[in-house]
């Protein structure tokens, strides 16, 4: 997640195939975030707000996908507009240490191909587990 002064009250976020859609349904109604400190202090954050999608082909995509390193599979960045932020001591979260990104999903990505992850984009990602559109788009038509 990225902050910038541009986008001084947002937070985003990329999204890849091929998670599943149970939230993302969901996700453009309403949406909250808990952030937790695994190390050091403890802490957590929530962030409450409006979200909204931006996928390719949209108005100010090229601009919010250059913001991470290129993936295979980017399908969607989500926006929150954040309307609260609360805060809370985290005494109860658990220690635990990063240690890497795995490269399982750059794999599969890569032997799925390009018509490979719209296939399966089409399959699996049209609708979230409730039966709630996504709204995913690719090259100008909806999945």
């Amino acid at each position: 997640m990225r902050r910038t002064s541009k986008y001084a009250h947002k937070i985003w976020g990329p999204q890849l195939i091929p998670p599943g859609t149970s939230s993302l349904g969901t996700a453009l109604i309403s949406a909250s975030l808990m952030f937790c400190a695994f190390e050091g202090n403890p802490w957590i954050v929530r962030l409450f707000g409006t979200p909204t999608m931006a996928q390719p082909g949209e108005d100010g995509w090229e601009e919010l996908a250059g913001l991470f390193p290129p993936q295979r599979g980017l399908r969607q960045v989500h926006l929150l507009d954040i309307d609260l932020a609360v805060t809370s001591c985290g005494f109860g979260v658990p220690l635990y240490s990063y240690e890497g990104q795995r490269d399982v999903l750059d794999s599969w990505a890569a032997k799925k191909g390009d018509d490979g992850l719209l296939a399966y984009q089409r399959q699996f990602n049209a609708e979230s587990l409730d039966g709630l559109p996504t709204g995913l788009v690719q090259d100008g038509r909806h999945v």
